[in-house]
């Protein structure tokens, strides 16, 4: 299972997965998922949104053509990603109400500029 998944923790903005710029492209359009539970405020307290920025820009940069799932407990920190949402999906534990969010990522496309 190991050479199919790939488990990371840390900072995602300095992950380098082979993006557009390398040979290799790890990301498989439509079969790549990226799971992750950023933190929102009540287990981990600092940088709260700096994680979120950092998720939206790795996700930008690297996830063209996959789908990510978000875990957070909190709406007003997925507005940071700036992304719309696929799917919801309502959980309960600890006490806390999460939600897990889908998001299909796309490259995003230049606008024209007009001569």
């Amino acid at each position: 299972i190991g050479a199919i998944v790939s488990l990371h923790e840390g900072d995602c903005v300095e992950w380098d997965l082979g993006g557009m710029h390398g040979d290799h492209r790890a990301v498989i359009e439509g079969r790549t998922i990226f799971v992750c539970n950023p933190p929102w405020g009540v287990r981990l307290t600092e940088d709260i949104d700096n994680s979120w920025v950092s998720l939206r820009e790795f996700l930008r940069r690297e996830g063209n053509g996959a789908e990510a799932w978000v875990l957070s407990g909190n709406k007003d920190l997925t507005k940071i990603l700036r992304m719309k949402k696929s799917r919801t999906l309502v959980v309960r534990t600890a006490e806390e109400d999460l939600r897990w969010l889908q998001y299909h990522i796309f490259q995003k496309s230049e606008v024209p500029v007009e001569k």
